[in-house]
């Protein structure tokens, strides 16, 4: 079961983008995707096709009606982010870092931080383009176009700041 999104703590200004798409889990080749979707269409959707997004609150309310899992933000050239994707590096029950490197990475950021669907990852989104054409080194994935990032609005500094 992914973690509900609280559309309340997602930036305004990515609000205003027409860049949002719907994803469902789906079971394939042994392990669980995250395929995305049109919400308008209930039609796979496309990470580098415009026509496949919606804007915001199309997309959020498909998610709260229960037809998909969660949120996701289409990254574009034509926009300013860039996403971080840290995997498996995230003890929700302890509200603890398990891996350095991402703890690292979060503080040195220091920018839009939040869990990811399973509640043990965590997605930065941050203003600027990537400066390597590399996208994957250990557990970092860094993606600035054609792809798409999930979205909780399940801010990292609310679960610090509840743990303590």
């Amino acid at each position: 079961m992914p973690l509900p999104v609280l559309s309340v703590n997602i930036p305004a200004e990515l609000k205003k983008l027409l860049q949002w798409v719907c994803w469902r889990f789906v079971w394939r080749n042994t392990v669980w995707s995250k395929p995305l979707y049109n919400p308008a269409t209930g039609q796979l959707g496309d990470a580098t096709d415009p026509s496949t997004w919606v804007p915001f609150d199309i997309a959020f309310d498909a998610v709260l009606s229960g037809a998909y899992d969660g949120l996701g933000f289409a990254l574009t050239t034509g926009d300013p982010y860039t996403a971080f994707d840290l995997d498996d590096c995230f003890d929700p029950r302890t509200r603890q870092f398990t891996n350095a490197q991402a703890e690292r990475i979060v503080r040195t950021v220091n920018s839009y931080t939040e869990l990811s669907p399973s509640g043990t990852g965590v997605r930065m989104l941050v203003r600027g383009a990537k400066t390597s054409k590399k996208s994957k080194k250990g557990g970092v994935e860094i993606y600035d176009h054609n792809r798409y990032v999930t979205l909780t609005g399940m801010l990292l500094k609310e679960i610090f700041h509840h743990a303590h």
